[in-house]
């Protein structure tokens, strides 16, 4: 690290004690207390009830035999209760304390009544979702529990304007496409804090979505749209925020069994509570195998560790902590790969020959990935009054990942004669991100945040084959961003605004695998957005979000070596795009129906592209564009329903002419859909929960066919393909039995991929229909 970077973090950690020695200034006094009741007036002992700041101060307790919860000695400031309990929908209540207030607030539940929920993703501050000006999906661990969703891309297939691609089985390569977009364009939070993995070939998380588990989540919170004025690189299509449990009420445990098609195995176990609502706790292990998966040879294992725990040194001065962990290993399968005619199998590379189609995915017997994902956060949030109020964090986020590819082969490389590369690699990503966050309140209706962020990674590369070898070389960057934000609200709450505003600098001084390129001028990335919603009714909001936005150069786009020969750049320049949404949430049937609808515009001005030689180069980007549909429902007691639609518009620009599978040859420069994203996509969840513990679960993702490249294996061209649409559907039950007042057992199983079709993402094929079934018991 550069002394100028050393100087950089020693006075953000001046400024962390700075900042701390304020605490002995904190405004108390205030109070609330209340009670919760269901529609019948009767007591509902149990729920939980958090209560989150808007300055940063968050608290949680369990109501009493009675129904009552009591929060103490409060700074005054804006404030959202949220009241969560078994067999109701969630409610959120809004209210203002002043100094010394006691505030008293009775909660009513419903059973047939929409989900409220709060959200903290779409400003970095607590909202309700329907204060928010932007597009925002949470998907809770009622859903998560209810579908026995295993990974986070399960639970997120779900979500309008989201596209999921599993490439074969459990455990295999994932993608998560947002809006038409890359998989590099969607930033991942965890904490509201954001991770990647900085040996990623575009510095994302995506090596790691396999491996990401709903484990000790409490939802996921789902931002469409630019957010890099807030959250930085890869925020260019949308921003998925992991939020973790909070602990709350007695210590309870909760051990689960499941098994079933596929070879699959898993057993849970967590722990969670508080000891006198002065350190909460929420801790998570998970154990994952997959001993047989869609060729019968494939193995998946993964160990996966979720923890949080926070302690309130004062009802306004918090410290938590946020821990993920997984360790996988798996088997891996050679790509599908075009195919000419009998005896002129590749002749199609060479211009001498037709294609006739495609060869599937093989398993390769001595092929195997290992990965290893850690990262570790810990904050501190100081309400220091109704006026000001802070958080420092810092974050690590280590990534390993080591690929192994022995002289074995699969099937087809055997029958088509295809060599394997025989070879050893391994890629390691480090990252340590420093942040200071203010709030201050400027009068009743105007929040305005301002903060600094120090991020720095290293990326160390290592590749060894009996034919030539890289030597292992570590190569570092940094960067440097202010960024500020103000929220206005106006007429009684009507009307709400946002403007926020980033800018980042790059250092990168003297990379280790070019010796002879040093003090590297980047460009600085500059990025706005804004957002308005207007409540024209009390059931009516109209809200609209632009904002620019940008992903910043890998490491490995930058140093990477493919084949002994450097293909990265060390001169790219960030990439740049533009975004814009519209949309309409209404609510009707005395909130028993929600009913959402967007449209979309994201225009990628400059991106990182490779030529026809792979090497790393700026270009022109990707245009797209569609609507969102979306609708919930909870008609009558124990019944809710969720459905969406998604038409996405997406082409991008092709960078050099390729062969299509009809054998003709599109040119290069011209734009063509983008690939792996459908126009259509279609979601559909019904659930129903009926007396005495039974509960019916159906869901359903459907989407249109989609295009694809697949590389031949011999001359490594490109062919461009087609894939027909598919529909996938789950039905899954649950039984829970009360063994007595805190200890339940319960039993369930699925079915997944119920009409038993044939699905294949990008010639992968996925599994066909799979029975689950398993045990959990909670105490």
């Amino acid at each position: 690290m550069s002394q100028s970077n050393h100087s950089i973090v020693r006075s953000l950690v001046l400024l962390i004690f700075i900042l701390t020695a304020f605490s002995v200034f904190a405004d108390s006094g205030a109070k609330v207390s209340g009670r919760v009741i269901d529609a019948n007036g009767a007591a509902v002992s149990g729920a939980v009830v958090q209560l989150s700041s808007k300055e940063g101060a968050q608290l949680s307790t369990v109501t009493d035999e009675k129904g009552n919860f009591t929060f103490n000695q409060l700074s005054a400031g804006d404030y959202l209760l949220q009241v969560k309990a078994a067999g109701f929908s969630n409610q959120v209540e809004q209210f203002k304390l002043t100094t010394g207030e006691e505030h008293k607030l009775d909660v009513s539940l419903h059973v047939d009544s929409v989900t409220e929920q709060i959200v903290v993703t779409a400003s970095g501050d607590p909202q309700s979702v329907d204060e928010t000006a932007k597009s925002v999906s949470v998907v809770d661990s009622r859903q998560l529990e209810r579908r026995d969703d295993v990974s986070v891309a399960d639970a997120l297939r779900l979500v309008p304007g989201v596209r999921v691609e599993q490439l074969g089985g459990p455990g295999s390569f994932t993608k998560i496409l947002v809006r038409g977009l890359r998989t590099a364009d969607t930033s991942f939070l965890v904490d509201g804090i954001r991770i990647r993995d900085a040996a990623d070939f575009n510095g994302s998380i995506n090596p790691f979505l396999e491996d990401l588990f709903a484990n000790n989540i409490d939802r996921a919170e789902v931002l469409r749209g630019s957010g890099s004025s807030l959250y930085g690189t890869n925020a260019v299509g949308g921003v998925i925020n992991l939020v973790p449990k909070e602990g709350a009420g007695p210590t309870r445990y909760t051990f689960g069994f499941e098994g079933g098609g596929l070879g699959q195995f898993r057993e849970t176990a967590t722990i969670s509570g508080s000891l006198r609502e002065k350190l909460s706790y929420s801790i998570g292990a998970m154990r994952y195998d997959v001993n047989d998966g869609v060729h019968g040879d494939d193995v998946y294992r993964n160990t996966n560790l979720g923890g949080h725990v926070r302690y309130n040194i004062r009802p306004n001065i918090s410290i938590r902590s946020t821990i993920m962990f997984s360790d996988g290993f798996s088997r891996l399968a050679d790509s599908p790969f075009p195919i000419g005619p009998a005896g002129n199998e590749f002749g199609f590379a060479l211009g001498a020959g037709p294609v006739v189609g495609f060869v599937g995915d093989a398993t390769n017997p001595d092929s195997f990935r290992f990965a290893d994902f850690f990262s570790g956060s810990v904050a501190l949030a100081h309400q220091v009054n109704d006026v000001y109020s802070y958080q420092v964090s810092y974050q690590n986020v280590y990534t390993s990942r080591f690929f192994t590819n022995g002289p074995g082969q699969s099937a087809p490389a055997i029958q088509f004669g295809i060599s394997d590369f025989v070879s050893d690699s391994n890629d390691i990503g480090r990252l340590n991100t420093f942040n200071v966050t203010n709030n201050l309140r400027l009068g009743k209706y105007n929040l305005i945040t301002g903060g600094l962020e120090y991020e720095h990674e290293s990326f160390t590369q290592d590749f060894t084959s009996p034919f030539f070898s890289n030597p292992r070389t570590t190569d570092t960057q940094s960067s440097l961003a202010f960024f500020a934000q103000d929220q206005i609200t106006a007429m009684d709450g009507k009307l709400y605004f946002m403007a926020a505003f980033r800018s980042q600098a790059f250092f990168l001084s003297n990379p280790q695998s070019v010796p002879q390129v040093q003090n590297i001028d980047i460009k600085r990335a500059y990025t706005g957005d804004g957002s308005v919603s207007y409540r024209v009714l009390p059931n009516t909001k109209l809200r609209s979000h632009v904002g620019n936005s940008f992903r910043a150069p890998s490491l490995s786009e930058r140093f990477v070596f493919f084949q002994g020969t450097r293909i990265g750049d060390p001169f790219l320049q960030p990439e740049r795009g533009i975004s814009f949404d519209g949309g309409i949430d209404q609510t009707f049937a005395n909130n028993k129906v929600r009913a959402s609808a967007t449209y979309f515009y994201t225009r990628l001005q400059q991106i990182i592209t490779s030529t026809a030689l792979f090497h790393e180069t700026n270009g022109k980007g990707a245009l797209s564009r569609g609507l969102e549909l979306s609708l919930e429902a909870a008609p009558y007691r124990g019944f809710t329903l969720n459905s969406s639609y998604t038409f996405t518009n997406s082409h991008q620009v092709l960078g050099f002419p390729i062969l299509t599978s009809d054998n003709t040859t599109i040119p290069g420069g011209v734009s063509f859909p983008s690939l792996s994203v459908p126009k259509h996509s279609f979601s559909f969840e019904a659930n129903q929960a009926f007396a005495h513990g039974f509960n019916v679960n159906f869901n359903l993702y459907a989407v249109g066919q989609h295009d694809f490249t697949l590389f031949d294996p011999i001359f490594f061209s490109e062919v461009l393909f087609n894939f027909k649409g598919y529909t996938k559907a789950a039905l899954g039950g649950s039984y829970t039995r009360n063994l007595s007042e805190s200890k339940q057992m319960t039993f369930y199983g699925k079915i997944d991929n119920l009409f038993n079709q044939k699905i294949q993402d990008e010639g992968f094929l996925a599994p066909k229909a799979t029975a689950l079934a398993g045990i959990k018991f909670r105490f």
